[in-house]
């Protein structure tokens, strides 16, 4: 059975023992905190910078939209005229066996 001055050295023992670890939890909370701060600020940077690049697609896609429309009209407009040619030689041939 321990003494009471044994229990004495024990308490102060884990007093001391609390108070490093503390100190030492306190330490890592500190490096942590500038590491998380670290991340953040790389996190808005390229946060940022994917912004940006969103804004570029976004425009490359209108444009590229804006090149397609004129793309379908033109292929519309040669199909018609294709269609109007065909038609019209269908005609003369009708016309040409009707002689």
């Amino acid at each position: 059975m321990p003494t009471p001055g044994d229990t004495h050295d024990l308490m102060l023992a884990r007093l001391e023992f609390e108070r490093a670890e503390r100190a030492r939890f306190d330490d890592e909370k500190k490096a942590l905190g500038a590491q998380k701060a670290l991340l953040v600020k790389e996190n808005e940077g390229k946060k940022k910078k994917l912004e940006e690049l969103e804004k570029r697609l976004d425009g490359f896609m209108d444009g590229a939209r804006d090149i397609q429309l004129k793309i379908h009209e033109a292929d519309d407009a040669a199909r018609a005229k294709e269609e109007a040619g065909e038609a019209g030689a269908e005609a003369e041939g009708a016309m040409v066996t009707a002689e």
